[in-house]
């Protein structure tokens, strides 16, 4: 297979990586959506709110550090949490080894994890 492109008359020898370079934009491209959705639903910032009222109202947002909920049961876990103004969220069952039927296996965010106030805890 020649390395040389014939378009009317004109050649061009075509080098080696553009599969290389559109690698690396597709690559770069999924990062950056990965990115933006972390911060909408992890850090509440908006990509298409101005920087300033970002910044403004981020400033004025009372951030609340998520408490450990695991081997916990969802009762006692949800009682926890709305006693920090937080909710509970069960998005389904895991069988675990580890921890007891009934118990909670596994929480997002993470405990410690800095979140806006009513905001959600997924177990």
């Amino acid at each position: 297979m020649s390395d040389e492109i014939h378009v009317a008359g004109l050649s061009r020898r075509r080098g080696p990586g553009y599969g290389s370079v559109i690698l690396i934009a597709l690559l770069s491209s999924v990062i950056g959506t990965l990115a933006t959705l972390y911060c909408v639903n992890t850090l509440g910032i908006s990509p298409f709110a101005s920087h300033t009222s970002a910044i403004d109202e981020r400033a004025t947002q009372v951030t609340i550090e998520v408490p450990k909920v695991l081997h916990m049961t969802t009762d006692t876990a949800r009682t926890e949490l709305q006693n920090v103004e937080l909710q509970l969220e069960v998005s389904g069952a895991v069988l675990s080894s580890d921890v007891p039927r009934g118990m909670i296996v596994e929480q997002i965010p993470a405990p410690g994890a800095q979140v806006a106030s009513g905001a959600a805890v997924q177990v």
